[in-house]
């Protein structure tokens, strides 16, 4: 299963999903111009893990700040 969109501004392409991983995870691969935010939003059913292959990204939990 994969499908393609755009979501503000950013291009993500769902690799696999709750439906094809028994609702463990969703594994997507996306493309941000910088300066790129996501609106705030939470994880209640599983945690989110980022990973960078070029550039940086910057996260925020709460107070805490990472840049990846």
């Amino acid at each position: 299963m994969t499908k393609s969109f755009w979501l503000l501004g950013s291009r993500l392409t769902i690799l696999a999903d709750r439906t094809t991983t028994d609702g463990k995870y969703d594994l997507i691969e996306g493309y941000f111009t910088p300066g790129t935010q996501t609106p705030p939003h939470r994880h209640t059913r599983y945690s989110e893990q980022l990973y960078v292959l070029e550039g940086e990204f910057t996260v925020w939990a709460g107070e805490n700040k990472v840049v990846l």
